[in-house]
């Protein structure tokens, strides 16, 4: 049996999916990375607590540095499997790691993301096997919540031995290997080969098998109920997989009211029948979390609630000039509504709010393209590569794209786009 870095399924219905990940044993990982097994690329604004763990002494390059996930718990605090952060019985240096939060593509990591640790913490009862498999680590500064950086509330320990019931659907996500491996394997089928690897974040939605007192888990061997969550299907064919370890395993009703039930943690082979993942089950350490935290059980310490605004146009590249491969920048907050029956009213966003809801059109009739909303201050220079509608000519594309604010402005990239036309549907606040 393998230790797996596992990644926390996370993938609601109608959301774009994740991927990535590394491989890693009761050692340190070996930096590289795949996707998650059965599951999609998703944005980081579907699964904002998902952390990346990187070398930092390694290449500088996101993608290769990445051997591990983890969850925020707070501004300043990160859940991630204990096997990640020790090596052969050695704990890790905190100046070994490096923190990214917010990312959804690896690749895209810049020096000045890359947060640095404070502490680490593994759990006193983790001996190199399975079993209390759950550290945490203390970042130097706390991060500032947005839409892409959120923090995901931990279980009561009255969880421990009644919740979750067998049958409930949780997200995993990360950035790990995703093809389907026999319970004799402890890595990706071949782990140069650029097919089995993704830069982008992935998830998946898996069942919770066994419950909170079944002490089986398919064919699993090695399952504690006490400690661990059976999840996955017994059919096989979606899992979290080598390079994911540490990352969540969420309940998430909501994207604003998540839990986090599991830690990525081991599993015989990938997405094999009869052998559903296992991860460290956090209601078993909530109190020692807390203890060590200060981080108290069902307060993720951030609520944003969303408001829903009569739709406004605030973009439209018909009359703003937007053309080709430009980067243009927009105010939303304060903005007025740009045509229509409501032209000249306020859009209705206030300057404090975190994040905008948007529903974006393109029309393209040149080459297919992209465009690309972000945040941006009182510059554009910096426009990522990653598209939130991506269209082919002739076709007319709406989509919606949450995006976060700074000082009430969002950027749009567009290239190869005909006409892009942006209203404002909501926003959620501070």
């Amino acid at each position: 049996m393998r230790m797996l870095l596992i990644v926390v399924a996370l993938a609601l219905a109608g959301t774009p999916g994740m991927a990535s990940a590394q491989d890693d044993s009761n050692s340190a990982p070996n930096p590289v990375e795949s996707l998650i097994v059965g599951g999609q690329p998703v944005s980081v604004t579907t699964t904002p607590w998902q952390t990346a763990l990187l070398f930092s002494n390694g290449t500088n390059d996101g993608f290769l540095d990445q051997f591990c996930g983890g969850s925020l718990i707070s501004a300043q605090w990160i859940v991630t499997a204990a096997h990640c952060v020790v090596n052969s019985g050695t704990q890790m240096a905190p100046n070994e790691i490096e923190i990214a939060v917010g990312v959804s593509v690896l690749s895209e990591i810049r020096s000045s993301d890359r947060l640095s640790v404070d502490q680490l913490f593994v759990h006193p009862s983790y001996t190199g096997d399975f079993s209390n498999d759950i550290a945490l680590i203390r970042l130097v500064d706390p991060v500032l919540f947005s839409v892409s950086v959120a923090p995901i509330a931990i279980p009561n320990p009255s969880w421990q031995g009644a919740l979750p019931a067998a049958g409930t659907e949780y997200i995993v996500s990360g950035w790990g290997c995703r093809s389907a491996t026999s319970p004799d394997d402890d890595s990706c089928p071949d782990p140069n080969a650029e097919d089995y690897f993704a830069d982008q974040l992935e998830a998946v939605v898996v069942a919770d098998v066994s419950g909170p007192v079944a002490v089986s888990c398919g064919a699993n061997a090695d399952y504690e109920v006490e400690v661990m969550i059976c999840a996955g299907d017994l059919a096989g064919g979606i899992d979290s997989c080598a390079g994911d370890s540490g990352g969540p395993l969420a309940v998430v009703p909501t994207r604003w009211s998540a839990t986090l039930a599991g830690v990525v943690s081991f599993g015989s082979g990938c997405a094999e029948p009869s052998y559903p993942g296992l991860y460290t089950r956090v209601s078993a350490f909530s109190e020692w979390v807390t203890s060590t935290t200060g981080v108290e059980p069902g307060d993720s310490g951030w609520n944003p609630s969303f408001v829903p605004v009569e739709p406004g146009r605030v973009v439209d590249s018909r009359v703003s000039g937007l053309k080709v491969v430009d980067v243009s920048r927009f105010r939303v907050a304060g903005a007025r509504v740009i045509g229509g029956p409501r032209a000249g009213e306020l859009v209705g966003v206030p300057v404090d709010a975190s994040a905008v809801a948007l529903n974006v059109t393109v029309t393209g009739t040149e080459a297919p393209g992209f465009v690309s909303v972000y945040p941006c201050g009182s510059t554009s220079d910096v426009a990522p590569n990653v598209s939130n509608v991506n269209y082919v000519a002739g076709a007319t594309v709406a989509n919606s794209a949450v995006v976060p604010l700074e000082d009430g402005f969002v950027c749009v990239k567009a290239v190869g786009a005909t006409d892009v036309l942006i209203d404002v549907a909501g926003y959620l606040s501070s």
